[in-house]
């Protein structure tokens, strides 16, 4: 039997898996533990089995009183009743139907093992009695069966003599330990002294109901073994890596289309893939069909074809070889050693005669004979099999017995060995946070392993087997591939690690797009899953030093439980797993409404957006996450972020594209620290997001890296969450996880500063321009003064303009002195600049006592428009606008002078064109006369260049995109950006500019 889903098993034993190739050696530990849960604590060990044998009379044979009759046969409560409910016998056996009674002829194995030495009974495990049959069949290098099996013996050289003394004692391996199993040789038998489960062809022979019972105490009782996994028993009594195929599920499905899995299938049956053994096998799995196991009950397809029964898969070859067009065969055997395969390829089929079968035929060395052997093409294969089971034997040597220096240098185990690292967890009321489709997912447990040399690796999750729980009812059938129902549904993440970021909260941000998992298992109610890095073809190693961090997790979260992680690495590791500590989370709910959905940085009402300050205590790590709830993922059967195979499970699904969300993180000026920002300077930004409609952004930074600014706060931070675009309702929740225990993050108050407001116009004469022109001393003008020093923020907004193109006219404003009451461009301290947009900004330190005099203008002169005047101070000060007899006593030294200026200038072109008429002669006159009246002074507060900034930027951005020299940058106009650079301002953003 192989697998069993909804309720029906798949039957018959899956034999021979191991025909075409040798088995490794297994490792099994020199101390096995004492099998638990069906076993329980207290069991006599091998030893102490010995002892007591040693005190039983001549002749007497050993008895395990502890687990015998109905204990053995029955599961607690249970209704079962085994041969027809007539009284069963325990007989040893001697004294069963047809054996040796004299027991000279009584051994565990008579003339070699074979898969057709199984015979199933009235249990319903024709799965493990798959998985007993096929390690039957395995062979060593020197060519002997059974292999796998003699390493399952305690005492493999006296097992026999052990029969003698009435038991035999096994090793099999449960939750990643291998377990000593002790059992006495009486067999439950019906009146006539045949066995009623499995057993030999020869009664002599004892293997086969022996490690049925095995099987059975360990899981508690003979009716516990009633339906379950092939792959599963194949773990058991392997040790081995195991998993099943389902070519109908959506990754095995692109596997098959963009040729992947054939390629995996000749890596896996030719023996090819690193340093594993493979047993293969196959199966054509429905779920409405429904038997017990015996050949008279399968049901079979019209090209006879088996239905819930396992092929071995033994060869993955394209044939012929050298000649024209190839065809993909696989060959396969049916355990019975009958009924074939009918279709193309099959025994004496037109495709051996043509030229390419003969050629095929030499080199397959085909031989027809109904042995159940066939060949099938892989097109065939794929229509009549849905099934593919593996399972990968290694062997393994402990891991943490290497030193770091030896893990630099590549050391490991024994040509073939696989380095072993074993963590035991569990998932509690603290941890069990699901997976990536949960928030909290963050609180799972996590280890992180260094790499030493460049290795491949297994990564594997087991939780407990329910039928190692006694008091546990257990349902024949109820969970996946026919065996019990798993408490969880399980899988583990396997993600880069960092050495500054070592435990992971974040594994898709538009920085790193969902490349932080390197690879997952999948997510299933099943006893183990795994991945490595050797299913895909060409798939990269883990690097040398590389950091990787394991995330294990049930799909949904509140799950408790146990679980065991075991990594297989083919070199030492650098550092074991080892458990990351987790982080102090802080969590702020909120919600973006009218008042405070202000928008990006991109809108005037930025600052409205409601702000958190994190306080650090000391230079910490710092993990900033921005989440809204995302119903999709929390109920979908699928887990964000796997990366199973190459069909890749779909990423998180966008929001409402109206909803885009982000953050900034600002790192606010010392003396402000507390404050809540009201403007942002690129240079106080320590990170930011995009604006994404992901349901979760996120950035992380580690404080003790930034560098040091005396102006700037090293432990303080301001974030800012918003929407893109302001007056968009919804809710969010900000977290941080930081390293720093006395870390705070606290909502700062909506009103840190003093704040005050005018409105204004600018309209006849009071539209003056800027000083380009003299009549900028006509603007509007606005006294500041404040009773102590005090930083201002000054912001002027002009109406905003309808649309995303909207055309804005250029606008800024002068703060100047006010100290003789008379307005001059040598008492201007600072200045917005000029910008074309809704908003100008600028910042200035107010000196207490000191009169400043404010000046709005647009760039152009003449323009009528309305402005508002915003200004927040860290102390209270008197802002007023200035009356018209108090602007003009300040305007009036200006406006002379600009008269007398106009008057000279008059007289100084009559003067220029009386001296232009005399000819040659006069011209230098002329010219001399233009220099002294006309030509204008350098200043370096020309207004305008932030436009030629923009324009240089762009035609260069422009010229780097059309041609790819990218070394350009920076070097158009070398003489205008130094100006620019005189003037203090920044380069153009390229981005913005492409």
């Amino acid at each position: 039997g192989v697998t069993k889903t909804t309720g029906r098993l798949l039957c018959v034993p899956m034999a021979a898996l191991a025909r075409r190739s040798s088995v490794g050696s297994l490792s099994v530990p020199n101390s096995p533990s004492r099998a638990k849960g069906g076993v329980g604590e207290g069991q006599l060990s091998y030893d102490e089995v010995q002892a007591e044998c040693r005190r039983l009379p001549a002749g007497g044979l050993w008895e395990d009183r502890s687990w015998s009759g109905n204990v053995a046969l029955y599961k607690p409560r249970s209704a079962t009743k085994y041969n027809g409910g007539e009284p069963i016998r325990w007989l040893r056996p001697t004294e069963m139907h047809g054996a040796d009674a004299s027991g000279a002829s009584t051994r565990l194995i008579r003339g070699g093992m074979d898969a057709g030495d199984v015979e199933q009974g009235e249990l319903g495990d024709c799965y493990l009695l798959g998985a007993m049959s096929a390690i039957a069949a395995a062979t060593d290098d020197s060519g002997v069966q059974g292999e796998l099996f003699y390493k399952l013996l305690r005492n493999r050289d006296g097992a026999d003599d052990d029969l003698k003394k009435g038991f035999c004692t096994f090793l099999l391996y449960k939750f990643g330990t291998w377990a000593e199993v002790t059992v006495d040789t009486l067999l439950p038998c019906d009146a006539a002294a045949k066995p009623l489960f499995a057993h030999g062809k020869d009664p002599n022979e004892l293997w086969v109901p022996l490690l049925e019972k095995a099987y059975a105490k360990l899981h508690g009782s003979y009716e516990a073994l009633d339906g379950g996994s092939v792959t599963a028993a194949l773990v058991d009594l392997t040790g081995g890596i195991a998993e099943t195929l389902d070519l109908s599920e959506e990754d095995e499905l692109q596997e098959l289309y963009d040729g992947s899995m054939w390629k995996r299938m000749v890596r896996y049956a030719s023996g090819t893939a690193p340093n594993c053994f493979y047993l293969l096998g196959a199966a054509l799995a429905k779920s409405d069909v429904q038997d017990d196991g015996h050949q008279e009950e399968v049901q079979m397809t019209d090209a006879n074809i088996l239905v819930n029964h396992a092929y071995t898969l033994l060869e993955a070859r394209e044939v012929p070889e050298g000649v024209g067009e190839k065809v993909k065969l696989l060959k396969l055997r049916n355990p019975w050693g009958m009924r074939e395969w009918s279709g193309p390829w099959s025994d004496g089929s037109d495709e051996w005669k043509t030229k390419a079968g003969q050629k095929a035929k030499a080199d397959l060395q085909y031989v027809e004979a109904d042995d159940g052997t066939f060949y099938i093409s892989w097109d065939d294969f794929q229509a009549h099999f849905n099934r593919i089971y593996v399972c990968r034997v290694a062997e393994t040597c402990d891991g943490a017995g290497f030193s770091p220096e030896q893990a630099r240098q590549g050391a490991g185990g024994p040509p073939g060995c696989w380095c072993k690292y074993e963590l035991d967890g569990e998932w509690t009321a603290d941890s069990a946070g699901g997976c990536f489709n949960f928030p909290s997912w963050r609180t799972n447990p996590q280890y992180e392993l260094v790499v030493g040399q460049e290795t491949n690796a297994f990564f594997i999750l087991m939780q407990p087997d329910p039928r190692m729980d006694k008091g546990k009812l257990i349902v024949k059938g109820e969970g996946d591939e026919g065996g019990p129902k798993y408490d969880h549904k399980i899988g583990m993440y396997v993600m880069k690690g960092h050495e500054q970021f070592s435990r992971k909260v974040i594994f898709d941000s538009e920085e790193i797009e969902g490349d932080d998992v390197l690879d997952s298992t999948p997510y299933m109610e099943y006893r183990e899953v795994h991945c490595n890095t050797m299913d895909e073809e060409d798939e990269p190693k883990l690097g040398e030093g590389e950091r990787v961090v394991l995330c294990p997790s049930t799909f949904k979260p509140n799950k408790l439980g146990k679980f065991r992680i075991i990594v297989l690495t083919e070199s030492a590791l650098l550092q074991p797993p080892r458990p990351l500590a987790p982080l102090h989370a802080l969590r702020q709910a909120g919600r973006w409404e009218a008042g405070t959905a202000g928008g990006s940085r991109n809108c005037v009402t930025w600052r409205k957006n409601t702000q958190y300050q994190l306080k650090l205590s000391r230079p910490s790590r710092v993990s900033v996450l921005l989440m809204r709830h995302d119903e999709d993922a929390t109920t979908s059967d699928k887990p964000l972020g796997a990366k199973k195979k190459k069909a890749k499970n779909p990423k998180r699904k966008k929001a409402d594209k109206i909803f885009f969300i982000g953050f900034v993180v600002v790192r606010p000026l010392a003396a402000q620290a507390g404050k809540r920002i009201v403007h942002v300077e690129d240079e106080a930004v320590l990170e930011k997001t995009s604006y994404s409609p992901n349901f979760e952004v996120s950035r992380e930074f580690h404080s003790g890296s930034i560098a040091a600014d005396p102006n700037y706060s090293d432990d303080c931070f301001v974030i800012v969450p918003t929407t893109f675009k302001p007056n968009i309702v919804g809710e969010y929740d900000l977290v941080v996880y930081t390293d720093d225990a006395s870390a705070t993050l606290e909502q700062l108050p909506k009103s840190t500063w003093h704040e005050t407001s005018a409105r204004g116009e600018w309209v006849g004469r009071s539209a003056g321009g800027s000083r380009n022109h003299p009549s900028w001393v006509c603007n509007p003008l606005y006294s500041l003064q404040a009773q102590r020093d005090t930083a201002v923020h000054i912001f002027l907004r002009q109406p905003a303009q309808p649309g995303e193109a909207a055309v804005y006219e250029g606008i800024g404003f002068y703060v100047a002195r006010d100290e003789d009451e008379s307005l001059d461009l040598s008492d201007v301290l600072c200045e917005s600049g000029f910008r074309k947009q809704e908003e100008v900004h600028a910042t200035i330190q107010l000196v207490a006592g000191k009169r400043y005099l404010l000046v709005p203008m647009t760039y152009r002169k003449g323009v009528h428009a309305t402005f508002e005047i915003e200004i927040s101070s860290d102390q209270p000060l008197a802002f007023a606008k200035l009356s018209e007899q108090e602007a003009h006593a300040r305007r009036s030294e200006q406006l002379e002078d600009e008269a007398v200026r106009t008057i000279i200038q008059s007289w100084a072109r009559t003067k220029i064109r009386r001296e232009l008429r005399k000819g040659p002669a006069g011209r230098e006159e002329a010219r001399r006369l233009m220099d002294d009246f006309f030509r204008m002074p350098s200043r370096h507060t020309d207004e305008g260049y932030l436009d030629i900034n923009l324009a240089l930027n762009a035609l260069e951005s422009a010229f780097i995109q059309l041609t790819g020299k990218g070394d350009a940058k920076g070097s158009f106009f070398p003489r205008m950006r130094e100006r620019l650079r005189d003037r203090n301002h920044k380069v153009a953003d390229y981005d913005v500019c492409l």
